[in-house]
């Protein structure tokens, strides 16, 4: 049992158990919209809130498609070999040869500029510099002047209007092109209130290096900083 989170759901399936999904809150419901793909899809069982306890013993026995039957299993995509072949963020060939591969870090941004301030110090100091940082502004049209006052050298890219939804996947799936367009073998992708540690990049290449992992979706831990370190609520 656990949230919608993308971590968790990344776990479970790689884990490939049983699961029941309840999902949190969240500022943009992505927790529910998640939860609404793996119901609709039959994936897990999804409950909208934290079932009475009576109702528990019925919940565990459902099946994803409401039948009475066992928790169908979460499982991790699989892909063809001639699919695998034609994917560009295919990194078979990089583990075999140990290649050194190039690494993009990918943020959506909208109204957090603090945010996107601390996070660029965080990639300053990292002991494995990244290729390039891809900063996805949601129709905010002050984080160029942000980025620009960081000292950064990170890629500004306009996703448009934003309104009351946040185009947040397509601002993640605009930035992932902008990298691979421009050479990026390994994605990276950070919310903005997350501040990396000095080790993070160098923990993804060398995970991502791994002959078994060169199909994989890598999901590292996060914590949350000492309040007495926090700015804003970030988290590394």
């Amino acid at each position: 049992m656990t949230h919608a989170g993308q971590s968790a759901i990344a776990d479970v399936a790689a884990a490939q158990r049983p699961a029941v999904i309840i999902p949190q809150p969240r500022p943009f419901d992505e927790q529910r919209a998640t939860a609404r793909v793996l119901r609709q899809y039959r994936l897990a069982v999804v409950s909208r809130h934290w079932p009475d306890q009576r109702a528990w013993p019925a919940l565990l026995t459902q099946g994803p498609g409401g039948r009475s039957t066992e928790v169908a299993t979460l499982e991790r995509p699989r892909r063809g070999r001639s699919s695998r072949r034609r994917d560009r963020g295919d990194r078979s060939t990089l583990c075999r040869t140990g290649a050194r591969m190039r690494t993009a870090v990918i943020t959506t941004v909208h109204g957090r500029g603090d945010h996107l301030r601390g996070q660029i110090a965080g990639l300053q100091l990292s002991n494995r510099p990244t290729d390039m940082h891809v900063v996805v502004a949601l129709g905010d049209p002050t984080i160029q002047d942000v980025v620009a006052s960081a000292a950064s050298s990170a890629i500004d890219i306009d996703c448009g209007n934003a309104n009351d939804e946040l185009p947040v996947a397509q601002g993640r799936n605009v930035g992932a092109a902008a990298a691979l367009q421009r050479g990026a073998e390994l994605l990276v992708f950070l919310d903005v209130d997350c501040i990396p540690a000095a080790a993070l990049i160098g923990r993804y290449h060398h995970a991502a290096a791994n002959r078994d992992h060169a199909q994989a979706l890598l999901c590292g831990p996060v914590t949350y900083l000492p309040a007495a370190a926090r700015t804003g609520g970030s988290t590394r």
